[in-house]
């Protein structure tokens, strides 16, 4: 999912593994088909493309993920900030392979900051055009959150789930 690894372990009769393994992974690609920057049919993709000239419905899932992002920039001074698009597209993440020159930096950082995401009523504009998500971390907790739900739900009352170094155990 969003281009990691996702390793589930569940503590589970033999026969009940695959059809909860096939659960989760159901629920990873259906996350990945809203969260991940790196699929142009995603919903990230389809937000990036409009939200800098109007206002954009957004669905559920990705309001849950902005409204958590969002709390969580106003309480680290952005130092966790999921505008950050523009920057990360610069060294081509996950496949960096050079710095860029810092006046493309600068002009990137002028694309970024979450003070300009405006979202409300599950609409999201973004007050700077060019402006771009990349829900990296955010995206991996949510789906490692909503992994652990779903497998609660469905009776699992021990394993663990990782994505990308977030981590939470099922009890």
């Amino acid at each position: 999912a969003m281009d990691t690894v996702v390793r589930i372990a569940l503590f589970v009769e033999q026969s009940a593994a695959e059809p909860l393994f096939n659960l989760a992974t159901a629920e990873i690609d259906r996350l990945d088909s809203i969260l991940s920057h790196y699929s142009a049919a995603s919903e990230v993709s389809s937000v990036n493309a409009q939200a800098g000239t109007v206002p954009v419905a957004i669905g559920a899932d990705l309001e849950r993920v902005l409204q958590r992002s969002l709390f969580l920039s106003r309480h680290t001074q952005g130092a966790f900030d999921v505008s950050l698009g523009a920057l990360t597209a610069l060294w081509d993440f996950p496949h960096a392979r050079r710095v860029p020159h810092p006046a493309s930096v600068d002009s990137a950082l002028s694309l970024s900051g979450y003070e300009h995401l405006e979202l409300a009523d599950a609409r999201l504009r973004f007050a700077v055009p060019g402006l771009r998500l990349d829900l990296g971390a955010a995206a991996k907790g949510y789906v490692v959150d909503q992994i652990v739900d779903l497998l609660r739900s469905a009776g699992v009352r021990a394993g663990l789930i990782e994505a990308g170094g977030v981590c939470e155990g099922v009890y």
